[in-house]
């Protein structure tokens, strides 16, 4: 059911990791404790294999474990990152976005410098990354839009 405004793309990127991560029942508590930080809103079961199964289906190629080490590596605390703009800035960093792109989203902000990314992350080739990054602004279908 729809909640009556579209979702930030800060939520996007979440909900994209942790359905890519097949986060279950097993994290259930994790999850939710990490998402009433970033929103008040919930991700039901149904959603999360919706999106795993359905959106950047493109994407199938990059294992379950690497968007789970992408998630928690969104849920890392910093002195100045929510966990959403973290996974934007993630996305952003590696498709190199241009400086224009990424002050529509964030202002008079330089895009950070990230050296803290695990191995495996970093290796997501660049068209992957800039598949994420058209997803989460201008998501397809109805991905965010409840």
């Amino acid at each position: 059911m729809a909640k009556g405004r579209n979702k930030t793309p800060e939520e996007r990127v979440w909900e994209l990791f942790l359905g890519k991560a097949g986060v279950g029942c097993v994290l259930d508590s994790e999850f939710t404790y990490a998402a009433r930080l970033l929103t008040t809103r919930n991700m039901p079961t149904s959603s999360r294999r919706m999106i795993k199964n359905s959106y950047l289906s493109e994407l199938c190629h990059i294992p379950e474990e690497t968007w789970y080490i992408m998630y928690l590596y969104t849920c890392k605390p910093g002195p100045f990152y929510s966990m959403g703009k973290r996974a934007i800035t993630l996305i952003a960093y590696f498709a190199q976005i241009p400086h224009d792109k990424w002050q529509e989203l964030y202002p008079r902000e330089p895009l950070p410098n990230l050296n803290d990314v695990p191995q495996i992350v970093a290796r997501i080739p660049k068209v992957d990354w800039i598949k994420m990054w058209n997803h989460v602004l201008h998501p397809k279908s109805n991905f965010g839009k409840g």
